[in-house]
């Protein structure tokens, strides 16, 4: 199911993805997760699954990290990719 219905409109999704988290994430957050809600881990991996099915240019990848402190090394990584020397 798709709450924004995009996929019912579309079969693909011609758009690069660059999809992260941080691999430590699920405990900071452990608290806050109610019982039978994905984790942040396995809402992300759920998102990549829908996201290959449907043929998006992804790119994905979880940072030894708690949550938002791997964004500078993934902006760098990022960019160097995108947009090499």
């Amino acid at each position: 199911m798709d709450p924004y219905g995009y996929f019912d409109r579309n079969k693909t999704l011609n758009k690069t993805v660059f999809l992260c988290a941080g691999s430590q994430e699920d405990p900071d957050y452990a608290d806050n997760y109610r019982e039978g809600d994905d984790t942040t881990l396995e809402g992300v991996a759920k998102l990549n699954e829908r996201l290959e099915a449907h043929g998006a240019e992804l790119t994905y990848k979880l940072y030894d990290s708690h949550h938002y402190q791997y964004i500078p090394e993934m902006l760098i990584e990022y960019l160097k990719e995108t947009y090499p020397c």
